[in-house]
This record gives C-alpha cells, sequence and structure tokens, in this order.
C-alpha cells in the first residue's frame, strides 16, 4: 500500500506541473507564433494523459486477487506501459507531421 501512496503523490505531483507547463508552453506557442512551442505543449499534454493512465492502472493493479485473478491483477501494469508506450508514439508521430 506504501508504493500505490508513493505512486499517487509523485504522479499527481507530475500532472499537476504537466498542467501548468502545458498552459504557459501553449500560450507562449501562440504569442510567440512557434510551432515548435505549441507541439511541446502538444507533449506536456500526452505526459498529463499517461499521468492519468498510470494512476487508474496502479489503482486496478493493486486489488487484491479474485476468482478471475489467481495472483491479483499486477499484469495490468503491462498494459498500462503498453498503453503509454503507444501513447508516446502517436505524439512523436504527430510532433514528426
Amino acid at each position: 500500500m506504501d508504493r500505490e501512496k508513493e505512486i499517487y503523490k509523485v504522479t499527481v505531483a507530475g500532472g499537476a506541473i504537466n498542467v501548468v507547463l502545458l498552459a504557459f508552453k501553449f500560450i507562449a506557442g501562440i504569442l510567440g507564433h512557434s510551432s515548435a512551442m505549441i507541439a511541446d505543449a502538444v507533449h506536456s499534454f500526452s505526459d498529463f494523459i499517461t499521468d492519468v493512465v498510470v494512476i487508474v492502472f496502479v489503482r486496478i493493479s493493486g486489488m487484491p486477487q479474485d476468482k478471475s485473478h489467481d495472483y491479483g491483477h499486477g499484469k495490468y501494469e503491462t498494459l498500462a506501459t503498453t498503453i503509454i508506450g503507444l501513447a508516446l508514439a502517436a505524439v512523436a508521430v504527430g510532433i514528426f507531421w
């Protein structure tokens, strides 16, 4: 349980920082006519979305074993990692495009 609390604490702090960075980068990109800064704002947005994925899947993976999950729900962490990797790859392709 301590592990989950630490993950939540770090992820929520990172998510809050990503929201602030997103806002500042987007505004700076618009005002400065900088497509690079707007692209960086999109990357901060993707970081925020992956923070949400982490919070959701840490909660799921921390659930105890039940009838259909004899060894618990820990495998959901692997699914979360896959989702985060795909999201980052999609953002990379979008920024490149």
